[in-house]
């Protein structure tokens, strides 16, 4: 099962976060009102990654300032990674949301 964003696209404004094994099954899990107009929602697949940045003045391992991750299905995966790149030059870390 994967995590998906319901989206009321006439505002841009979420309306929910679901789980669900596909798109189409996110989609007939849109609350009402909303359910009336399908045609107006959303979905996106949430996805996370981590990104990391070196102190200023120095470089990570193969010189260069930053670097992010491949895009994970769960946070937690995102969180892995960044403790498995660990390094002393590294100054400030983030889990980024999609």
């Amino acid at each position: 099962m994967a995590k998906y964003r319901l989206t009321w696209a006439p505002e841009g404004k979420t309306i929910a976060v679901v789980e669900a094994d596909s798109v189409k099954a996110a989609r007939k899990m849109t609350p009402m009102p909303y359910a009336k107009f399908m045609g107006e929602v959303g979905t996106t697949r949430v996805s996370y990654r981590g990104a990391i940045w070196a102190k200023p003045g120095k470089l990570l391992l193969g010189g260069v300032p930053s670097a992010a991750s491949v895009w994970f299905d769960t946070r937690q995966e995102a969180e892995d990674w960044l403790y498995a790149m660990a390094q002393p030059n590294i100054d400030t870390t983030e889990v980024e949301t999609r």
